[in-house]
């Protein structure tokens, strides 16, 4: 009586969630599992047009457990949980859900949506990454199931099996790239959201003129320390292969060695530009490093990303910066706190090495970049340029973990970001679409 009464008074305010509270406390007190089926549905149905998404979620996930707990009707219970995550289509704890039912009724397709659907939304779900390393296997997407184990390896989470299955496919040696990194396949598939463009074509227009140059002296060495890059060595077949890969013509570095200790790359921010290397990268160095090493180091010789890499402190860049919008761009004003002493300095250097023509482009620039709202941030820049140049290193060696050790033993970091924060990014990427994008881009999405 109780619940027909509850039922005549929802019928007359739909809305009345009190009421329909009600019905559910009375019909689970006595088990009455049917007419609470039932009950959910014609909630559902007098809500369909006027609830909010937030509240019919909630309803098609509470069904979802009346057929998944009570009335044990999987596949209305993967139906009503798809309904809800439909709705909170950020609400990872519903995918995962629905993913478990689908593993349990094997349905593996459906499985494999909603745990890429989850991962994509938030890839430390462990329990979703082992889902696809799985369900991957049972479809023979193999290489796909590879990038699964090696993140559970890199996270330090994966089992005995996901370890022996990682290390059967792990690649002895990497694929060369069929094709080049333009710009397009830069801006859609590599560069990191923090990475903004806008920052990196204003410095991009600055390398020339470089105010921070040094001499080779600094580092200890002189022209008898260059690189024969023409030589038949494995280092110099690795270096011009991805210096075409990465489109650097011009901007390609000359290479002096540094003798007598462990130096590993650092950009010698000379003119012209240089990358100066220990002996420890000549010897010693498998393939797969050499090749983040050398992927992740020329990729910062990219005119956008250089200055993030020459070791100059932020705030020596924002000098520079922000003296380029002043002297280029003057109309626009140069945010506050910007000025000083050595701004007057940098904008006296710039008036005298800037040429007209790069004046002009310099303007078109600064204008471009002060007309969005998204703010200047040159430290999450240079973030986002170590980011960047991580992805480009996976990309180019083609194995996770390798990449992972060679970031978390790095001594030359660009950014302020910590190794661990390093390695969840590169992580992040590995399992995202555009990663998958920027191999089928490179010619690198082939069967290992």
């Amino acid at each position: 009586a109780a619940v027909h009464a509850f039922e005549a008074s929802l019928k007359q305010a739909p809305g009345e969630l009190k009421a329909f509270e009600a019905i559910d406390r009375i019909l689970t007190e006595h088990k009455a599992w049917d007419r609470l089926e039932s009950a959910y549905r014609v909630m559902i149905g007098r809500l369909q047009e006027a609830a909010d998404g937030p509240l019919l979620s909630t309803l098609w996930r509470n069904l979802g457990e009346v057929y998944r707990s009570r009335l044990q009707r999987m596949d209305a219970a993967i139906t009503a949980f798809e309904m809800a995550a439909r709705l909170r289509p950020d609400d990872v704890e519903l995918r995962e859900i629905v993913v478990d039912l689908c593993e349990r009724e094997g349905a593996v397709e459906k499985a494999i949506e909603h745990a890429e659907a989850g991962l994509a939304m938030d890839p430390s779900r462990v329990g979703l990454l082992r889902v696809l390393a799985r369900q991957y296997r049972r479809v023979d997407r193999l290489q796909e199931a590879w990038r699964m184990a090696a993140a559970l390896c890199v996270l330090r989470e994966a089992d005995e099996e996901e370890r022996r299955f990682h290390e059967e496919l792990r690649p002895m040696t990497p694929l060369e790239a069929d094709g080049v990194l333009d710009h397009r396949l830069w801006a859609t598939a590599v560069v990191h959201p923090l990475n903004n463009l806008r920052i990196g074509n204003v410095f991009a227009m600055l390398v020339d003129v470089n105010p921070f140059a040094e001499d080779l002296s600094g580092w200890g060495v002189g022209k008898s320390d260059r690189l024969d890059l023409a030589e038949p060595t494995d280092f110099n077949r690795v270096f011009h292969s991805l210096a075409r890969m990465l489109q650097l013509g011009d901007y390609t570095p000359e290479v002096y060695l540094k003798e007598g200790q462990h130096a590993g790359l650092a950009n010698g921010n000379t003119r012209p530009r240089s990358l100066i290397i220990g002996p420890d990268v000549l010897s010693g160095t498998s393939d797969l490093e050499l090749r983040f090493l050398l992927g992740r180091h020329l990729s910062l010789m990219r005119l956008g990303q250089y200055f993030a890499a020459i070791g100059q402190p932020s705030a020596q860049l924002r000098v520079l910066f922000f003296a380029t919008w002043k002297i280029s761009a003057p109309s626009v004003g140069v945010p506050a706190g910007a000025e000083g002493d050595a701004m007057d300095d940098m904008v006296a250097y710039l008036a005298d090495h800037v040429p007209a023509s790069g004046d002009v482009e310099l303007r078109a620039a600064i204008e471009a970049l002060a007309s969005h709202s998204e703010g200047i941030s040159l430290s999450g820049w240079i973030r986002g340029v170590e980011y960047t140049a991580d992805r480009v290193g996976l990309l180019l060696c083609g194995d996770l973990e390798t990449a992972a050790r060679l970031i978390r033993g790095d001594l030359r970091p660009v950014s302020k970001a910590t190794s661990e924060e390093r390695v969840e990014e590169l992580v992040r990427y590995a399992l995202s679409s555009d990663y998958g994008r920027a191999l089928k881009g490179l010619g690198l999405l082939r069967a290992r």
